[in-house]
């Protein structure tokens, strides 16, 4: 059961949510850095793609305005790596990249004009609960591009739904 303190911060992050997006309008995604890592010699084939699973992840990592206090970026990074489903407990718990086989990192902004100035409450929980969705169908269509142009199997990217954000706690770690 929510306690009445968290409904009244859930309907004040709401509140701050609401505010933000009407002040908004988003310009472009930009892909600021990418990283492709693909394993030597691997290529399974289609039977043994189903003994490998993606990890995807996604966070925001820095949101600022620019030099015109009426245009904001917010900095995004997505990833999704291919492992094999033998090995994702150990994934999960290790600094080791010994256990990805093909995997894709990038570090997109996506730039927004504002009709008002936020205030630094709106401007952070806009970053932390909407940016990434204008982020997401750029991210799904990058790993499509990118994973066809490293030779890479099939990276299935999923719709991203609220719920599904990053639990920090299971974020792979770098």
């Amino acid at each position: 059961m929510i306690s009445e303190s968290d409904s009244k911060d859930l309907k004040r992050n709401q509140e701050l949510l609401d505010s933000a997006i009407s002040k908004l309008e988003i310009q472009s995604v930009l892909v600021r850095e990418s990283k492709t890592f693909v394993r030597d010699n691997f290529a399974p084939s289609d039977e043994e793609l189903n003994d490998y699973i993606t990890q995807t992840f996604a966070k925001p990592t820095q949101s600022g305005d620019s030099n015109d206090s009426l245009q904001y970026g917010f900095k995004i990074m997505a990833g999704i790596r291919l492992i094999h489903k033998d090995d994702i407990e150990h994934a999960r718990e290790s600094d080791s990249t010994d256990f990805i086989c093909a995997e894709i990192r990038t570090h997109f902004v996506a730039l927004y004009d504002a009709k008002e100035s936020l205030s630094k409450d709106e401007e952070n929980i806009f970053h932390q609960k909407n940016a990434i969705f204008n982020v997401w169908p750029y991210w799904r269509e990058f790993v499509q591009q990118m994973g066809w142009r490293m030779g890479a199997p099939y990276f299935h990217v999923k719709l991203l739904k609220q719920r599904n954000l990053v639990n920090p706690k299971h974020q792979p770690k770098k």
